[in-house]
């Protein structure tokens, strides 16, 4: 399956991760551009209704798209997920902990 978007790595949603994904974004961009100028052009009593409508479906038609073609589950992140803290602290040839230890071990053995 090809994904358009992946988790976004601080906050909560996804950002693009192709061009399908940026393609996504620009023709949401101009569907809600399009509705709007709907809102400026047409007047009579039922416009204002058929511009929120409108709005509210093509949101919601958007972020269902963005979400089922997102690569990992939505949800808040603070940073780098485990694996990667793993990943880049096995690439650097150990882990933080590791020179945190042999410093307190060094400051007990000049004691």
């Amino acid at each position: 399956m090809s994904y358009w978007f992946r988790p976004k790595r601080y906050g909560y949603g996804a950002t693009p991760a192709n061009w399908k994904g940026w393609l996504a974004v620009f023709a949401f961009v101009a569907v809600i551009a399009a509705i709007a100028s709907l809102n400026e052009t047409l007047y009579g009593p039922g416009v204002r209704s058929f511009v929120l409508a409108a709005t509210v479906v093509a949101t919601l038609l958007f972020l269902w798209v963005t979400w089922k073609k997102t690569d990992g589950a939505w949800r808040w992140r603070w940073g780098p997920d485990e694996k990667e803290n793993l990943r880049s602290s096995s690439l650097k040839g150990g882990s933080a902990n590791n020179s945190r230890s042999s410093s307190l071990k060094g400051d007990s053995a000049k004691k």
